[in-house]
């Protein structure tokens, strides 16, 4: 095991009893037979989900660790015993890097030069059993050039096999206790928005919006953001949808398109509402009503069983009928939710062959924009049940339908 010149102990003892990790060791154990059946399905004899800032969800999934800097791999063999190694390392002490968040008894640690983590997972897999031709790899978007010719050269590997797509499906539908984590981000992130809502007045700044509701949301207990906060006042910015917050003062009548999200214990939430500024003008008014009724009756449609593509078909229509045809986004219906912000369910539009089922998250979004004017969505982290669609976050969908 590589070793660092660590002061503060962090043996699995160590972590024990700092108490760090953010999920029972049974449901750990429970994710790792899910995916050793998925694995075993495949013909794989090995998972390596590789891990970093850009998309730590694999090894946050898996392991707990959370990947703020550096690589992280976690090695997933059919038979035995998982494996964690990360070169994340501040000043040589691990427990200052989080590392009590992992559960898995082998976690080890490395300095960041050279191809030491990926000695690591190379020697996991010579100690297995099986063809070295049949390893997965998850991770494929994120994974940097230098991790992949030192994994190709190691295990003298010519081709991996892709294993994204395993890894989301067994994440697609949440435990009880991924829901738990999944409403308590929604309802943070709701506290946000709300916050934010709220101090959408003439003369405040884009910048002092995000401010109380980043303050709001952290007060709260979030974790992270999930992505860059989004503020957009005025119809040329607003009817852009995803602008960073300026020093803009919003004017009376304004549209403001917010949009924001947090994590908790590695789990996302995406909220989105619109609001005036005051009072709106009546083009304004008519935006932001039918972005509340057209959430509110495609959210209705949907339930158990309800395939992706009827369900874009009930969100064209019914954009049409309330006269904005021409302005609804089909390619903004919404994405998955989990230990990334976007994961499974797929909810693109077109030959989709998705169907909902109980236990989903997404971000459920059906938008209108209208350049030059503004953006008219409500956006809802939900959670689909047996009974429908759920949202999480406890704000208001209307608020000029009344």
């Amino acid at each position: 095991m590589p070793q660092v010149q660590a002061a503060v102990p962090w043996d699995q003892a160590a972590r024990e009893r700092f108490g760090g990790l953010s999920f029972p060791v049974d449901e750990y154990r429970e994710r790792l037979a899910r995916v050793r059946a998925a694995m075993a399905q495949a013909g794989l004899t090995h998972l390596i989900a590789y891990s970093n800032y850009a998309d730590p969800g694999n090894a946050r999934w898996l392991s707990g660790f959370f990947t703020s800097h550096g690589d992280s791999l976690v090695v997933v063999p059919l038979e035995g015993e998982p494996m964690l190694v990360t070169n994340w390392v501040m000043h040589d002490e691990p427990m200052h890097s989080g590392i009590y968040g992992s559960w898995i008894p082998d976690t080890r640690v490395c300095a960041r030069a050279g191809d030491d983590a990926v000695e690591e997972v190379a020697d996991v897999v010579r100690r297995g059993a099986g063809s070295p031709q049949h390893i997965g790899r998850a991770g494929q978007r994120v994974i940097p050039a230098r991790v992949e010719r030192a994994l190709h050269a190691l295990l003298e590997v010519e081709h991996f096999v892709d294993a994204d797509a395993l890894l989301l499906d067994v994440r697609r539908v949440k435990s009880p206790l991924e829901i738990e984590r999944m409403r308590r981000a929604a309802r943070i992130t709701g506290a946000g928005i709300g916050a934010a809502m709220a101090a959408c007045q003439p003369g405040v700044t884009e910048q002092a919006v995000v401010g109380i509701a980043h303050g709001t949301m952290f007060a709260a207990g979030a974790e992270h953001l999930a992505f860059d906060s989004a503020v957009a006042s005025g119809g040329k910015r607003a009817g852009v949808k995803h602008c960073t917050p300026t020093w803009r003062a919003m004017q009376p009548r304004d549209l403001v398109f917010l949009d924001m999200g947090a994590t908790v214990d590695g789990y996302y939430a995406d909220v989105s509402r619109c609001v005036a500024v005051g009072e709106p003008t009546p083009e304004g008014r008519r935006l932001l009503a039918a972005a509340e009724d057209l959430y509110a009756e495609v959210a209705r449609l949907g339930r158990p069983g309800k395939t992706l593509v009827d369900w874009h078909a009930d969100a064209v229509r019914l954009a049409g009928e309330l006269g904005f045809a021409a302005d609804y986004k089909r390619n903004g219906f919404g994405h998955g939710l989990g230990c990334m912000l976007f994961e499974r369910p797929n909810l693109r539009y077109g030959d989709n062959p998705e169907v909902l089922e109980a236990g989903m998250t997404f971000a459920f979004e059906p938008m209108i924009v209208v350049d030059g004017l503004g953006t008219g969505v409500v956006e809802e982290t939900v959670l689909v049940t047996a009974d429908g669609i759920e949202p999480l976050s406890g704000l208001p969908t209307r608020i000029y339908s009344r």
